[in-house]
């Protein structure tokens, strides 16, 4: 789970206190929050700070309360859900997760995001409006091995197929510019 909001977390937090042989790692967005949402959940559950002298293996879910990982942590992930599409600040990156092939769920608001749009069309994306699709939507992704696979293979392809965008917004800045 990453980027998330407090928003994001009343709709996955029962999922994480309800599943069984799963480990969860939670990036918030910000870390005020972090131990009323440590509080909420019932596995073991451990820090990211508090990590050093302990066998992480004990433990059901990491809540990462330090900043600068979560590119990295997504190529670990089977599944990913992205924040910020239950809020109204905006959705946070998805193309980190969907670089690694990760199938991704988001929340409802997603729609000033292209690529937001169009993994959602092509259905490399799960977008969820509630707590039940929430829930559905990951138990699906988690249970089936052929559906998670294509998800991600969805989502791996889309960024294959945009490599290279940077080159052509960066000419078509520098065309118009000498026009």
């Amino acid at each position: 789970f990453g980027s998330s909001w407090p928003k994001d977390e009343a709709m996955f937090v029962d999922f994480i206190n309800s599943s069984i042989d799963i480990k969860f790692i939670i990036a918030p967005h910000t870390f005020g929050h972090v131990p009323a949402l440590k509080e909420s959940i019932t596995k073991k559950t451990v820090l990211f700070t508090e990590k050093e002298g302990m066998n992480l293996a004990e433990y059901d879910v990491i809540i990462i309360n330090t900043i600068g990982l979560l590119s990295k942590i997504y190529s670990y992930a089977d599944v990913a859900y992205v924040g910020g599409g239950f809020g109204t600040s905006g959705l946070h990156n998805i193309l980190e997760p969907a670089a690694f092939g990760v199938p991704i769920v988001i929340g409802p608001n997603h729609q000033r995001f292209p690529e937001a749009m169009a993994l959602v069309q092509m259905g490399g994306v799960v977008a969820v409006a509630n707590k039940q699709e929430t829930e559905d939507a990951l138990s699906a992704l988690v249970i089936n091995d052929d559906y998670r696979w294509e998800k991600g293979h969805v989502a791996g392809t889309f960024v294959s197929m945009n490599r290279g965008a940077i080159n052509i917004i960066l000419n078509h800045i520098t065309n118009d510019a000498l026009i």
